[in-house]
């Protein structure tokens, strides 16, 4: 599923780029700590309504870590 995922953020930060800028940036970090590896991914798109964002949470409700998705906020 990671594999998925990570094609699906780079396709939508290409697809969904900002056209008022140059360059398409994405941004991949690994985080360590104690119990976990976080991967923080970020890009300079033009993003997504927060209303729309959790419309598309609530209806793949079955497949999204809350945990992690509150936490972003």
């Amino acid at each position: 599923y990671l594999e998925s995922i990570l094609l699906n953020l780079v396709t939508n930060a290409i697809k969904y780029c900002d056209d008022n800028k140059q360059d398409v940036q994405i941004k991949f970090d690994l985080v360590e700590t104690d119990d976990y590896l976080v991967l923080e991914v970020s890009d300079n798109g033009i993003g997504i309504n927060i209303n729309s964002l959790f419309q598309i949470l609530v209806a793949s409700s079955n497949c999204v870590h809350w945990d992690i998705i509150i936490q972003s906020f």
